[in-house]
């Protein structure tokens, strides 16, 4: 296996469920958690004046007779069931008779026992008839329409007298949520109904949303006390990782780690219990929550939930940001290349700060301290041209920039730390076609050598993807 020596046993985390709790920082968009709840509705029910749907039903094809429940209307999309109901040519509504909307044909039920129902097989996004009920006979009650969707939660209402001369008045309505079941409820709970001309707009077909994939970063640490940097390596389809124990660019040995479960991405390590192992930190970026893997060698011997990270943010590494011997999270969002440090007392939220904004095209691969202030710095790359920089920082700010050596194609910068012990980080390189590895020893930002580092075994990667 190149030099890889016999691997350890191999050994899973497992995961437990805790509550996540909300968190605020002052001054800085922090973590967020979201506690579940049924749904609020609010202008979901829009009236709407007379259109054509994607279906209609104007009751010509039924002749005059009753109609059973579960009898299907509008072109097969919807079924209709309630009691008394029947086609024929007028409907009496007590002073008045009510007429078609259009043919010969209306649809009535004549003092109902219970609701009408029109259920869907696909959820609408607008529905709408001419209807008409009784005019100066029992108090004249209002008809009373419930929408609810497909979860069943009802999303709104709408209710109506009818007051006309028999000619049947239209009703219609858009819905912002689509809706699966409208009931008609008599005010007085018997009052009949009249129908025709229904349209309904059948919902378009929601895009369907693409699970977001893990994205496991490479990671470097002392993993094994010899004061030499080690790979974590991942298998991107067991979720299996490997320490491969490090001499500067050689392998000296190697242990299995553990297994990531499914959904958790690697992408962060370091000390977040001060027990001088490195530990874990692992991302899920379907439910934004993070887990810190506590590690003895390459043994797990705990875990406990991180903050839980807010929308469209991702965990991309961690390190000690404010000098309280605490490894921090370092968030990134694509959508604004905004980062932000969260400062943590081990698994812990205790503050929050923006940090830079990131140039278009450019990625953080690597925290170290370049310059040797005891800040660490930030060290980006350019996967379009290759390019690398040092953000130099002092804490979240930006106080230099300046450019770093440039990576030849093919190749990528995946980590940053010091391997041949001068002080210096140094940069890892990796080249995914061939799974070889390179370490760049630096001086600041200036390149003065390289070596070749271990070609992983087949299957394996420095990421977890």
């Amino acid at each position: 296996m190149n030099g890889w020596l016999e691997l350890g046993k191999k050994r899973s985390f497992f995961l437990a469920c805790l509550r996540a709790e909300t968190l605020y920082v002052s001054g800085a968009l922090a973590f967020l958690s979201f506690v579940k709840a049924p749904p609020t509705y609010a202008q979901q029910v829009t009236p709407v004046p007379h259109f054509v749907g994607t279906y209609s039903e104007t009751w010509e094809r039924f002749g005059y007779r009753s109609i059973p429940n579960g009898t299907s209307i509008l072109g097969g999309i919807a079924t209709i069931s309630g009691t008394a109901i029947e086609t024929a040519p007028i409907f009496q509504m007590c002073a008045v008779n009510g007429r078609p909307s259009d043919g010969i044909t209306l649809m009535d039920s004549d003092r109902p026992s219970g609701p009408l129902t029109i259920s869907f097989s696909r959820p609408i996004s607008a529905f709408g008839a001419y209807w008409g009920s009784g005019v100066n006979c029992f108090g004249d009650p209002p008809s009373i329409l419930t929408f609810r969707d497909v979860a069943g939660n009802i999303i709104g209402t709408a209710s109506f007298t009818y007051r006309g001369d028999g000619t049947l008045a239209w009703h219609g309505y858009r819905f912002a949520t689509p809706v699966k079941t409208i009931t008609r409820t008599a005010g007085d709970g018997q009052e009949g109904i009249a129908i025709d001309g229904m349209q309904a707009r059948v919902a378009p077909t929601p895009t369907p949303t693409p699970t977001p994939t893990p994205r496991g970063r490479a990671a470097v640490a002392d993993f094994n006390g010899d004061g030499h940097q080690d790979f974590v390596v991942q298998n991107p389809t067991t979720h299996q990782t490997l320490l491969g124990y490090l001499d500067n660019n050689v392998v000296i040995g190697a242990a299995y780690g553990p297994t990531l479960s499914g959904g958790w991405a690697l992408n962060g390590v370091a000390d977040f219990n001060r027990d001088s192992h490195p530990d874990y930190a692992l991302f899920a970026p379907i439910t934004g929550q993070t887990l810190i893997g506590y590690l003895s060698g390459p043994m797990v011997i705990g875990a406990a939930y991180g903050p839980p990270l807010p929308g469209g943010w991702e965990l991309v590494a961690a390190a000690d940001f404010d000098g309280d011997a605490y490894p921090d999270y370092v968030l990134y969002k694509a959508s604004t290349n905004q980062t932000l440090i969260g400062y943590l007392n081990n698994n812990v939220v205790i503050g929050a700060a923006f940090g830079p904004t990131l140039p278009a095209g450019w990625e953080l691969r690597g925290i170290a301290d370049f310059n040797r202030d005891g800040d660490p710095d930030y060290a980006l790359f350019s996967p379009g041209n290759g390019q690398t920089i040092i953000g130099y920082l002092s804490g979240p700010t930006v106080i230099g920039a300046a450019y770093g050596p440039t990576v030849p194609g093919g190749w990528q910068l995946v980590a940053t730390a010091d391997f041949d012990g001068d002080g210096n980080p140094d940069y890892v390189l990796y080249k995914a076609s061939t799974r070889q590895t390179a370490i760049w020893y630096l001086n600041d930002n200036v390149h003065i050598r390289s070596a070749n580092g271990p070609t992983l075994p087949a299957g394996w990667s420095l990421f977890g993807q």
